[in-house]
């Protein structure tokens, strides 16, 4: 009787376990999706906002290469708010 007792014991002792690490498996998975999640908003609103700069840094300026001299290039920045 008393190893029936311990054997139930020990294995209500290892579902329990089994039960609290699935729990922090799933816990783990969640914020590692959270997380990822997060990243990949930030990452697109860091691209966006280098699209747009690059956008205005070409508004504002242009290269020019003169017509009679293949080697000489001008770049011009103009009075424009960037």
């Amino acid at each position: 009787m008393l190893i029936s007792n311990e054997k139930k014991t020990r294995e209500e002792t290892e579902e329990a376990f089994l039960d609290m690490l699935r729990s922090v498996i799933n816990k783990v998975k969640n914020e590692l999706e959270t997380e990822k999640r997060e990243r990949e908003k930030t990452e697109e609103t860091l691209l966006t906002l280098l699209e747009e700069t690059c956008q205005r840094l070409d508004e504002a300026s242009r290269i020019w290469v003169d017509p009679n001299d293949n080697d000489k290039i001008t770049f011009q920045i103009f009075n424009k708010d960037i």
